[in-house]
């Protein structure tokens, strides 16, 4: 993807083994390790699985054999459409191929190194190993009992299915690279004659059409559900508390103004009002003095007159 500019779609790429050195190298050891072909990691793991699931239940062990046919037929045609034949991309596209920075290739050279040694820390009793091997032993205590031992077959028996296993997987590799670069009018025929399968199966199973339907749709559901709620509910709450606060402010504020400091400012005008009264008697005015009595004299006298 990275040398091809991005591009994703096999079909579009092809021949990319003599532009991508070390990619295809290491990729190629990955691919027969997943694959399942000996001395490979995969060889070994999984043998284990097969082995054990044919102890338990020889329909497990079909499955498994199934699976890893599969397996060794989609991971050779990756390698034979990604690295084998005509590179299809475009001249513009072409132009830009080019092998990956250290940062990239040195992490693919030790994955491959673990795929070709990393399964010999798993060599199982028939081919010389212990018969509780070294990864065995070491997730024991992750387990909460030990790993139960039931009755197993001779060796021979083990050999057998072992080389089963091993043809298989071989025949699938072969037969990845067969038909998707010199019999490609095989896999295109078959489409045609069982196109129902063929869409089931280049639609990968529908499973993201399951997943996209009852668990994306949902929880998108659920998700617009809650922002409304969000929105209209709890946002709606906080926006009236907001403003049941503004207009007790603005009314608090109002009675404050209004009655508390009117009352303030009410009593304080009546006292200035009454002092500068006083004053007004209090004046020091000679002819002030003499209106006063003057008039309180008139008083008294419309008082006893009347």
């Amino acid at each position: 993807i990275h040398a091809m500019s991005g591009e994703q779609d096999m079909r579009k790429m092809g021949g990319l083994k003599k532009h991508l050195p070390i990619t295809f190298k290491t990729f190629f050891i990955a691919t027969l390790a997943i694959a399942g072909i000996f001395p490979f990691a995969g060889f070994f793991s999984k043998d284990e699985i097969l082995w054990h699931a044919f102890n338990k239940a020889p329909v497990l062990w079909g499955v498994g054999l199934l699976a890893a046919a599969g397996t060794a037929v989609y991971m050779f045609r990756l390698v034979t459409l990604t690295f084998f034949g005509e590179c299809r991309a475009d001249e513009k596209t072409q132009h830009h191929i080019h092998e990956s920075p250290r940062t990239m290739t040195v992490p693919l050279i030790i994955l491959a190194f673990l795929s070709i040694a990393g399964g010999f820390l798993g060599i199982p009793e028939s081919l010389g190993g212990h018969h509780s091997h070294l990864l065995e032993r070491w997730l024991e205590p992750v387990f909460v009992a030990p790993a139960e031992t039931s009755e197993m077959m001779s060796h021979g028996f083990e050999y057998l299915l072992m080389v089963l296993s091993l043809g298989i997987a071989m025949a699938g590799c072969y037969a990845g690279f067969i038909l998707y670069s010199r019999k490609k009018e095989i896999p295109e025929g078959l489409s045609r004659r069982f196109p129902l399968i063929y869409q089931f199966v280049l639609n990968k199973y529908y499973v993201d059409e399951f997943y996209q339907i009852f668990f994306v749709n949902n929880l998108l559901r659920l998700n617009n559900f809650l922002a409304r709620f969000d929105m209209k509910v709890i946002d709606g709450i906080v926006n009236l508390s907001a403003y049941l606060t503004k207009m007790g402010a603005f009314f608090s504020g109002w009675f404050d103004r209004t009655f508390v400091d009117g009352a303030v400012n009410l009593s304080a005008s009546v006292t200035s009002w009454g002092g500068m009264m006083v004053r007004r008697v209090q004046s020091g005015k000679i002819q002030v003095y003499l209106y006063y009595a003057i008039g309180a004299i008139l008083l008294i006298m419309l008082y006893r007159f009347l």
